[in-house]
């Protein structure tokens, strides 16, 4: 049997150098300070797998990526809620005030609530992921198989944590968090459309209102959104100029020659960025040397 051409072989070694590099950050836009008609685009590798700091609504800053495609839109909106959470949850564990800590508390399970509404969207995008081919770089936004695996673990491991926790916290919220039922009093009148608690009750709620409630689902929380931090799904940019824009994007495109050229950016983010004055060649049709990508010398 003919061994292959060195040329094919040379590639085949690429193409493994190539399976942990899942994210690209580099700039489109000519360098600063350079002159009319010089480079196009200027790549600048990031060695993170990671893009950060990502968009949080509360937190003003020029310098934060925005989301560019719907997996990063709803990873910007799941990091926002658990950070939210994080937050309240934190200031819950350390206070000394009873008091203040449930009503740290309280609020912490509204941000919660709503992290676990969001979570549903994402997953279900995932699952609609086409499967990997096997092509390296990868030809199109999949997972590999140990991804997807870590995927489903995690998932199912917060999951199990909510399950346990989510009848408990519904009532928190319906009844002291983001609504107050009516309270009712002993022998009072029902109002007709029901919604009322008796102070008894209330008062039990809000004993509830304690960080030991969500443990588990702190614990299982954490490893899920480190998972999806890390998932080659988002897309992320950020306008460093009126001609600047970085972008941080997955590895998805095809070795053509000594180069790798990104075909896999979706037109959402494509729309965000083509409108400014990054010169005349196609967002659509990156092209970034093998040795860049892999940090080669």
């Amino acid at each position: 049997m003919d061994e292959e051409p060195d040329a094919e072989v040379e590639r085949q070694a690429i193409r493994r150098k190539l399976v942990p590099v899942k994210y690209l950050t580099f700039v489109l836009g000519p360098p600063e300070g350079a002159p009319a008609g010089g480079p196009k685009y200027r790549p600048d590798i990031d060695e993170q797998e990671f893009v950060g700091p990502v968009l949080h609504p509360g937190r003003k800053s020029e310098s934060v990526y925005r989301p560019g495609n719907e997996f990063a839109s709803e990873y910007t909106a799941l990091k926002a809620q658990w950070e939210s959470f994080g937050l309240l949850f934190n200031r819950a564990k350390s206070e000394s005030d009873a008091l203040v800590s449930r009503v740290m508390m309280k609020s912490a399970v509204v941000e919660l609530r709503s992290f676990m509404d969001t979570l549903p969207r994402y997953v279900r995008l995932v699952s609609q992921l086409p499967q990997y081919d096997g092509s390296m770089p990868r030809a199109f936004a999949c997972l590999l198989d140990d991804e997807r695996t870590e995927f489903h673990t995690v998932t199912k491991a917060f999951n199990i944590a909510r399950n346990a926790v989510s009848g408990q916290l519904t009532r928190l919220r319906n009844n002291v968090g983001a609504h107050m039922s009516q309270p009712l009093l002993i022998g009072g009148a029902a109002p007709p459309r029901g919604g009322s608690v008796g102070w008894d009750e209330i008062e039990v709620l809000w004993d509830a209102l304690d960080p030991s409630l969500v443990t588990e689902v702190v614990k299982t929380g954490d490893d899920l959104m480190d998972c999806i931090r890390r998932l080659p799904l988002h897309e992320f940019f950020r306008f460093e100029s009126p001609t600047r824009v970085r972008l941080h994007v997955p590895l998805v495109g095809q070795l053509v020659g000594a180069s790798i050229v990104l075909n896999g950016l979706s037109e959402s983010l494509v729309k965000q960025i083509e409108g400014q004055d990054l010169g005349a060649a196609p967002v659509s049709q990156i092209s970034l040397p093998t040795a860049m990508v892999l940090r080669e010398a």
